[in-house]
């Protein structure tokens, strides 16, 4: 249950910062929609802050947390309708393929060193 909690999170914070990146990348930041886009990023910032950095160690959360740049790129295709180029496709590709060997290459358990005192 907690660890779905945590994750739930993540997704919220993510979703949160890529709908604010998305409005302050297209939108002036003087106007309702980069009002809105500095709400959404700004809030999700201070819930980084204050919250999912105390719920998850920052080796588990930051690379999740990462792909909202990935999240942002294809919400901006699918609610503003522009198509992203093929410097946009291959960095979102990049930014998967890192995440996803953190999590799924197998860590390799470090040697314990025995101290001569003991």
């Amino acid at each position: 249950m907690l660890i779905e909690f945590k994750i739930l999170l993540l997704v919220a914070y993510s979703i949160s910062s890529a709908i604010g990146l998305s409005l302050l990348k297209y939108f002036p930041v003087f106007s309702v929609q980069g009002l809105f886009g500095v709400f959404f990023y700004g809030g999700a910032f201070l819930f980084w802050i204050t919250y999912i950095i105390k719920q998850m160690p920052l080796s588990s959360a930051f690379p999740i947390a990462s792909g909202m740049i990935v999240v942002a790129l294809f919400l901006v295709t699918f609610f503003i309708e522009k198509t992203f180029s093929w410097n946009e496709l291959i960095g979102a590709i990049i930014i998967v393929i890192g995440i996803s060997i953190i999590y799924f290459v197998p860590k390799k358990k470090k040697k314990k060193f025995r101290s001569i005192y003991e």
